[in-house]
Formats: structure tokens, C-alpha cells, sequence
């Protein structure tokens, strides 16, 4: 199902994610970078792999927003995202 972005105020965004955590933190940190982005994980398409880790998303977060909700998420990262239009 695709949503209209024009009405639900999400927009097309790129998250650059240049130190990618590894073992268990990944799949922790994959799952709580998509609930603070609030986009359900089969709708995030992995752009690049290596060397950042890129994603294309729909979104109505932004950067300090998605910062913000990274830190109350509890997962122990200490690196950083970046959203780009």
C-alpha cells in the first residue's frame, strides 16, 4: 500500500548511516532506526551497502526529530544519521 505524501506530510528522504553497528547492535539499531523514523521496516529500501549504509524512505521526521527519538530508543549508538532530500 502506498500513501500520498503530499497529505500525510511524509517526503522522500535518503538516511545516510556512515558507521553501521555490528552483531546483535545491528539488528537492534535497524529496528529502532526505523521506529523513529516511523516507517514499517519493508518500507525502507536499501540504496548502498558499503561504505554508508543509505536507505530510501518515506518520512515525516526530521534530523533532530529522528535524533531525538534514536536517543529515547535505549539502544547503547553512538554514531549519527543523516537525512537527505
Amino acid at each position: 500500500m502506498t500513501t500520498d505524501s503530499a497529505h500525510s506530510g511524509k517526503r522522500a528522504v535518503f538516511v545516510v548511516v556512515p558507521q553501521w553497528p555490528s552483531g546483535t547492535m545491528a539488528m537492534k539499531f535497524g529496528s529502532a532506526l526505523m521506529k523513529a523514523l516511523r516507517v514499517d521496516e519493508g518500507n525502507a529500501e536499501l540504496v548502498q551497502f558499503a561504505p554508508d549504509r543509505v536507505f530510501r524512505v518515506q518520512t515525516d521526521r526530521t534530523e533532530a526529530e529522528l535524533d531525538a527519538a534514536l536517543r529515547a530508543s535505549g539502544v547503547s549508538w553512538h554514531g549519527s544519521v543523516r537525512l537527505a532530500d
